[in-house]
């Protein structure tokens, strides 16, 4: 079975959402694009000045795995490799 992408998973639950989550989903999307543009290095740049102005702990060492460990499974090989590199160039790891 080929796995989904992220997108299409989406797709799949925003039958049964909400309309204050479909704008939600709506906004997500719009962030996808916007980082799907961007490099490795701009994302970490983007990251860690995420980073430092964190005050809710949303990018916080448990916070970082438990999306990895929701995202990794959509994940091929080399984007597994990339976002390992990612986390560990905001150190993470």
């Amino acid at each position: 079975m080929a796995k989904k992408s992220l997108k299409d998973l989406i797709k799949e639950k925003e039958l049964n959402f909400s309309t204050q989550d479909k704008e939600t989903v709506k906004e997500l999307k719009k962030g996808m694009d916007k980082y799907k543009k961007m490099s490795n290095s701009q994302i970490v740049k983007e990251l860690k000045k995420i980073k430092t102005n964190d005050k809710n702990g949303m990018l916080s060492q448990g916070k970082v795995n438990e999306f990895e460990k929701i995202l990794s499974p959509m994940l091929n090989e080399n984007q597994k490799k990339q976002l390992k590199a990612i986390k560990k160039q905001m150190g993470y790891e």
